[in-house]
């Protein structure tokens, strides 16, 4: 229970390191990304906000693990 108000206690400089790291990851995806990148990340974000049904998420992500050769089955180890 103390942790929890420690916590509490600091969510204001929290919530400041964690704006600094989001504009920080911004100014890095400017540099970074590309086109295919940027696309990708869209569709996450409107997925993880409802603007999209699960099918046509599942669907592009499958296709993209396909064109670009990415496994994503399970392996057996």
């Amino acid at each position: 229970m103390q942790r929890f108000g420690n916590i509490l206690s600091s969510q204001n400089e929290i919530s400041t390191i964690l704006a600094s790291i989001d504009k920080d990851i911004d100014y890095l995806k400017k540099i970074y990304f590309n086109r295919r990148q940027i696309k990708v990340e869209n569709l996450v974000k409107d997925y993880s906000e409802g603007k999209i049904t699960p099918n046509k998420y599942y669907a592009f992500m499958s296709n993209y693990a396909e064109k670009y050769g990415i496994d994503i089955l399970p392996t057996n180890q």
